[in-house]
């Protein structure tokens, strides 16, 4: 069985810091820290999809940016999550989401992380929240 990889979706509240610093302390989400945390128990492999970098791993420095992923932009950055994907061998990806009815703006993130999962015929599962895990 493929080793799974958990990804979350970034988050619009960022640490201000102008200087490049690692993704999981530039991005302020509850979610993204649970997220990790289920990663850390189950030990498996965390990421941070980005609408701007595609796959992010929690270490990688990233600058301050502001930018919502749009419906129009996943077909280019499926493509580019593809390709980050082929390192990925052998492993499966889970996405922890929340629902559209919560949060409209996930649906780009989900549709990216599908189709690149599909491009690379990777094994893809998604995990919706409960409503007190937060967004």
């Amino acid at each position: 069985m493929a080793k799974k990889i958990y990804v979350t979706y970034c988050s619009a509240e960022k640490n201000p810091i102008e200087k490049e610093i690692k993704a999981i302390d530039r991005y302020r989400s509850e979610r993204i820290k649970h997220v990790q945390s289920l990663a850390k128990q189950d030990k498996v492999d965390f990421m941070i999809l980005s609408g701007k970098f595609g796959l992010l791993q929690p270490t990688e420095l990233i600058p301050n940016y502001d930018h919502l992923l749009k419906a129009f932009e996943t077909t280019r950055l499926s493509k580019t999550v593809a390709r980050q994907m082929k390192r990925l061998k052998g492993k499966s990806v889970v996405l922890y989401t929340h629902w559209m009815d919560k949060d409209i703006n996930v649906a780009p993130y989900i549709e990216t992380l599908t189709d690149a999962c599909e491009l690379t015929n990777t094994p893809f599962d998604l995990v919706v929240f409960d409503d007190d895990v937060p967004v």
